[in-house]
C-alpha cells in the first residue's frame, strides 16, 4: 500500500512538472507577443497579453510589472502605472537592468502630471477668462441694449412731444382760421404733418377769383379779386360794350353839325348814332357770414355818342364824281365821365364757383350780375 502511494505521488509531480513547463513557455511565447505589440505601439494588445501572462505564471514578476508599467505610462494610466512600479520595486533588486530605466519612469510621471496639471489649471485660467469676457461681452450687450432702448423711448418720447406741439399749433390755426396762423404753422413745421392742409386753407382763404360781370348797358366785362374769410378783401371791375370801339376816324362832329376833319370834304348827318360805354370801379368786400360776402365800392364811367357821317373823300380835288365815305365820329358835345357807388353780395358755392349781385347808380339805379370761379 505505501508503495502505491509512492508512485501515485511520483507520477503526479511529473505531472504537475510537465504543466509547469508547458505554462512557462506559453508565459514566455504571451511576452514576446506584448513586447512586440509595445513597440508597434499596440498598447491594448499588450496589457492583454501581459495579463496572460500572469494568469499562466500564476504570479508576477519584475519583467512583467515594468512592461505594464511602462505601457499603463503610454496609455496616459499614470495611477495604473505608479502601481505597478511600485509591485516593480517590491519585487526587483537595484542591479536589475530595468531598475534605473523605472526610476526615471517615476520622475517621467511626475513631469507629466504636473505638465497635466498645469494644462488643467491653464486650460481653466482660459474658460474662466473666456466666461469673464463672455460675461463681460453680454453685459456689454445688455448695456447697449438698454442704452439703445432708452435712446428709442426718449426719440418716442420726443417725437410725441413734437406731435403734441404741433398738434397744438394746427388746432389752433384751425380755430383761428386765418392765413395768418396757417402761415405761422407753416413756418414753424415746413414738413409738417398738415402741410398740405395749411397750403389749402391759405389758398380757400384768400379766395382769389376771377368773374365774368354782366349789366345792361356794360354787358361785357370783368372781375377780379379775393374774398378773404377773415378779413377785408378787394376787387376790381371793368365794363364795357361793344359800341365804346365804335369810332373808325379821328376826326369829330358838334351838336352844330361842325366836323373836325382835314381830309374830309362836304358830308352829310345821317343821323344815326349810338352810344359807347365803359365802367371801372373797386372796392372792399368782408363776409357777413359764410358763404356770403358783401361789397362795397366805388367806380368811373365814361359815355361817349357817336354818330354816323357821309363825305367825299375827293371833294378838294375837284372831281366829277363824288368818292363818298361812311366814318363813325365822335361827338364831342355829348361825352360824359361820371363817379358812381355800388354796393352788392357775393356768394361762394362749395369753395368754387363764385355768384354776384349789386346796384350801381350813375343816372339811374342799375343791377349788375357775374358769375366766375376760384383760382
Amino acid at each position: 500500500m505505501k508503495t502505491w502511494y509512492l508512485i501515485l505521488s511520483a507520477l503526479f509531480a511529473c505531472l504537475a512538472s510537465a504543466q509547469a513547463q508547458t505554462n512557462d513557455t506559453e508565459a514566455r511565447v504571451a511576452y514576446m507577443e506584448a513586447m512586440n505589440a509595445y513597440g508597434n505601439g499596440q498598447f491594448s494588445s499588450a496589457l492583454s497579453s501581459l495579463e496572460k501572462v500572469k494568469k499562466l505564471l500564476g504570479a508576477t514578476n519584475p519583467r512583467v510589472e515594468y512592461l505594464l508599467a511602462k505601457t499603463y505610462f503610454e496609455v496616459r494610466d499614470f495611477t495604473a502605472a505608479e502601481s505597478h512600479i511600485g509591485e516593480y520595486f517590491k519585487l526587483a533588486a537595484e542591479d536589475d537592468a530595468n531598475y534605473n530605466e523605472m526610476v526615471m519612469l517615476v520622475v517621467n510621471i511626475k513631469q507629466e502630471k504636473e505638465r497635466i496639471e498645469q494644462e488643467r489649471i491653464r486650460a481653466e485660467q482660459k474658460r474662466k477668462e473666456n466666461e469673464r469676457q463672455l460675461q463681460a461681452k453680454l453685459e456689454a450687450q445688455r448695456k447697449e441694449e438698454s442704452e439703445r432702448a432708452a435712446a428709442r423711448r426718449q426719440e418716442e418720447q420726443r417725437q410725441l412731444e413734437a406731435y403734441k406741439k404741433e398738434q397744438e399749433t394746427w388746432n389752433s390755426a384751425k380755430s383761428k382760421n386765418s392765413i395768418k396762423w396757417y402761415k405761422f404753422y407753416l413756418s414753424q413745421y415746413p414738413n409738417g404733418i398738415y402741410n398740405m392742409m395749411a397750403q389749402k386753407k391759405i389758398h380757400i382763404l384768400k379766395g382769389k377769383f376771377i368773374m365774368y360781370a354782366y349789366e345792361n348797358e356794360r354787358p361785357l366785362g370783368l372781375s377780379f379779386g379775393a374774398l378773404n374769410h377773415n378779413r377785408i378783401s378787394f376787387y376790381f371791375n371793368f365794363r364795357v360794350n361793344k359800341d365804346i370801339f365804335t369810332a373808325t376816324s379821328y376826326g369829330g362832329i358838334n351838336d352844330a353839325n361842325q366836323i373836325d376833319c382835314d381830309h374830309c370834304g362836304y358830308y352829310v348827318d345821317t343821323k344815326e348814332s349810338k352810344y359807347g360805354r365803359l365802367a371801372a370801379s373797386a372796392g372792399i368786400a368782408f363776409k357777413i357770414k359764410y358763404p356770403v360776402w358783401i361789397y362795397l365800392g366805388a367806380g368811373v364811367s365814361k359815355s361817349q355818342l357817336f354818330e354816323k357821317v357821309v363825305y367825299d373823300e375827293d371833294y378838294f380835288e375837284f372831281t366829277k364824281e363824288p368818292d363818298l365815305v361812311e366814318e363813325w365820329m365822335a361827338n364831342s358835345d355829348h361825352k360824359k365821365i361820371t363817379s358812381f357807388p355800388e354796393l352788392g353780395l357775393q356768394v361762394k358755392i362749395a369753395n368754387i364757383l363764385i355768384l354776384k349781385y349789386g346796384v350801381y347808380r350813375i343816372d339811374k339805379f342799375a343791377h349788375q350780375f357775374g358769375i366766375g370761379f376760384r383760382i
